[in-house]
């Protein structure tokens, strides 16, 4: 499963995207997310091949683990504090 959108974030964001219980949330300048920045755009892409989830900013992998469910889920955006815009939203199955 390939999960793609592109987003811009603003100001006081911090959003999450739900998959398999995994929770990754977009911060801009912490953590995972060192390299977002408020105001400029990103593709984020959610790929799930097995019990391997990897999750990508601008193509680079900012997190990759192995889901032990490794079974079909939701995915759920979940706006939760601050700005966040979202556009070109794709999926592509197995």
């Amino acid at each position: 499963m390939h999960f793609k959108f592109d987003f811009k974030a603003g100001k006081g964001c911090n959003n999450d995207i739900l998959f398999r219980g995994i929770k990754y949330d977009i911060v801009p300048g912490k953590g995972e997310n060192k390299d977002v920045k408020e105001g400029e755009w990103y593709t984020y892409e959610l790929i799930a091949t097995g019990d391997k989830v990897e999750h990508k900013i601008g193509g680079k992998v900012v997190r990759a683990a192995k889901d032990a469910k490794a079974k079909a889920s939701t995915i759920v955006l979940r706006a939760e504090f601050g700005e966040i815009e979202i556009k070109n939203v794709r999926v592509k199955g197995e």
